[in-house]
């Protein structure tokens, strides 16, 4: 049986974390995003951006999914703030990746779970995140975990 640690990112992840990162969005614009929506989603740079998102990360709420000494999962997050509002702060998921072979295994619960307890214990008591219409097995995942769909966004070249 394998055995699944979920822990806090670290920067001694970085080289790990940036490959998967890389993988998660080449992931995204091949399998899960319509051609027209990967045409409004190009990166000039995707090495470049990465890079700026690990460090974005490092500074948020992020976990990792280890197996065996590999990382094979992350989530990422943040606590918005939204002092005009009941709810004032807000735990809002940024990124949630899983490679493809660990995937169906409990991992994305389990990172989900830990982010969600530690937005708990940063004062949220609301969680948010979005997902390209197309991908509809991130759709599915969020509504197992009890979301309920919000707003829709458009986009149009000008």
């Amino acid at each position: 049986m394998m055995k699944i640690i979920i822990r806090k990112l670290r920067k001694e992840d970085k080289k790990e974390i940036l490959l998967l990162k890389k993988e998660f969005s080449l992931y995204n614009r091949k399998e899960m995003l319509s051609e027209r929506i990967s045409f409004f989603e190009a990166l000039s740079d995707i090495d470049k951006f990465i890079e700026i998102e690990f460090e974005k990360a490092l500074k948020s709420v992020s976990f990792v999914a280890e197996s065996n000494g590999e990382i094979v999962g992350f989530i990422e997050g943040e606590v918005k703030q939204a002092k005009e509002r009941v709810f004032d702060k807000i735990g809002y998921i940024n990124e949630f990746f899983v490679t493809d072979e660990q995937r169906q295994k409990g991992i994305g619960k389990m990172l989900f779970n830990n982010l969600r307890d530690e937005f708990k214990h940063l004062g949220c008591r609301i969680l948010k995140t979005s997902s390209y219409i197309d991908n509809k097995m991130s759709i599915k995942l969020y509504m197992k975990l009890g979301f309920i769909k919000e707003t829709v966004s458009f986009v149009k070249e000008i």
